[in-house]
């Protein structure tokens, strides 16, 4: 079409309204909206805590796509084995009771530095067969040091939670082979001059020498002497129905400490 053409149609003083073919309009009540929960940073006033640096500070601000854009700066002195525990929150629901809804949890918010020793653990004890394969037994009860295993002898005993002088051990698995120990990258492809220095990447996502997609599998085996007692089973297979005898032989998983032992705070709060 021309101009010649428009202006024939459209004369001076024209108007044009147009109005959407789907009406998308939601009303105010029916709006959803997404609100976090950081907290109000009341350890920072502890003159108990010396482990802040500064108070905790949060940065927000908008982006030029559909997002917002938030960090929480934990200004923090940490040492060799500790640790910072952080617990907020997200909820979700309707726009109109979602600020009401979030001042309820401000007061479930905390923070806390962990040392070892902080909790209470079990003993975990592992139990070898020549060397090559073997199971893990956990003592029954929190604090407990005793174990039973239905085969193999005492050989590596550990905890299920950190303690001075122990070491998270990993079970490795890359195709075919296997490894127990500290290192997490046993696997991982070497430097170029196998010399590595702090800049060099490690690419945990390999197995050394094996084709690209065959990936190594970790799985924590928990807490175990950082001296070589446990050196003689570096290439051992774990069984989890090994000791069928011991209270959780199929994972590991029921023995591990929580959080809340520490901070005694109830993880989940009824919203009304």
């Amino acid at each position: 079409m021309t101009s010649k053409q428009l202006n024939e149609i459209w004369r001076k003083g024209d108007k044009l309204e147009m109005y959407p073919v789907v009406d998308t309009y939601i009303p105010h009540k029916e709006n959803l909206a997404l609100s976090y929960i950081h907290g109000t940073d009341d350890e920072y006033y502890d003159t108990n805590n010396d482990w802040y640096n500064a108070p905790t500070r949060i940065r927000y601000g908008q982006a030029g796509r559909d997002y917002n854009v938030f960090i929480v700066n934990t200004r923090l002195r940490l040492r060799s084995g500790q640790s910072y525990a952080s617990r907020q929150f997200l909820i979700n629901g309707l726009l109109s009771k979602v600020e009401g809804d979030a001042k309820q949890w401000v007061d479930e918010t905390a923070n806390d530095l962990l040392e070892i020793g902080d909790f209470v653990g079990r003993s975990l004890v592992m139990y070898p067969v020549d060397n090559s394969v073997y199971g893990i037994a956990a003592a029954t009860e929190r604090g407990g040091e005793t174990t039973t295993c239905s085969r193999g002898v005492v050989r590596c005993i550990g905890s299920s939670v950190p303690e001075k002088g122990m070491k998270a051990y990993f079970s490795i698995t890359c195709g075919n082979r296997t490894y127990l120990g500290p290192d997490r990258y046993f696997f991982s492809p070497r430097n170029e001059i196998d010399v590595p220095s702090p800049e060099s990447p490690i690419r945990s996502y390999a197995c050394n020498g094996l084709d690209h997609s065959v990936r190594p599998e970790w799985r924590l085996m928990s807490y175990y002497p950082a001296d070589d007692e446990c050196k003689s089973l570096i290439n051992a297979t774990y069984d989890s129905s090994f000791c069928l005898t011991s209270p959780y032989p199929s994972s590991l998983s029921r023995v591990s400490s929580t959080m809340d032992m520490v901070l005694d705070i109830p993880f989940w709060k009824t919203i009304n």
